[in-house]
């Protein structure tokens, strides 16, 4: 299963951890980082070359971020599956994600079951915007047992910078979760 991390403002991710995480969980690798005005994303099959983007604009951006480390269970292994996604055609919103989703996966589906959540799924129900309803998000998470969810946005529509689905499944340490 994939390893998500979130870190709140001003909480910086630790290498020799994350190189870890990477080893374990080899098959891509994304982050994002809430920037005020605008969400910065990158993403890369090679983990070292992503973790020096990922240092250099971490020492400018100090917002809330996610790194997602890929272990593959649906989709290709190729960096269009690496997380994380936009939510929808919206820029201003993505969402990384630890588990196996119970969506029906279509025959030959290239995408992974958090890309499609993330494409399809999420924007039907009203987008991020829908979890800033409290019943919303506990469906969200009911439906998601045993998975996690992190969404970073900078929509003006939503009521939150970041959201963790099923938080209590994590753990945080050292200020990352």
């Amino acid at each position: 299963m994939c390893l998500l991390t979130f870190m709140p403002n001003n909480v910086n991710l630790d290498y020799d951890r994350a190189l870890v995480s990477a080893k374990a969980n080899p098959d891509g690798f994304g982050f994002a980082i809430h920037a005020g005005i605008a969400i910065i994303k990158d993403h890369d099959m090679d983990f070292e070359k992503l973790w020096l983007r990922w240092s250099d604009l971490r020492a400018t951006y100090k917002g809330p971020a996610m790194f997602h480390f890929r272990i593959a269970t649906h989709g290709y292994v190729d960096i269009n599956n690496c997380h994380p996604f936009d939510v929808g055609d919206n820029p201003k919103s993505v969402l990384g994600h630890n588990g196996i989703l119970p969506l029906t996966m279509p025959i030959n589906e290239k995408r992974s079951d958090t890309k499609l959540f993330a494409e399809i799924v999420l924007p039907h129900i009203g987008g991020v915007k829908a979890l800033d309803d409290n019943d919303t998000f506990k469906e969200v998470g009911d439906w998601a047992s045993g998975n996690k969810m992190v969404i970073l946005s900078v929509d003006e529509d939503t009521k939150h910078d970041w959201y963790i689905v099923n938080e209590n499944l994590g753990h945080w340490d050292a200020g990352v979760w």
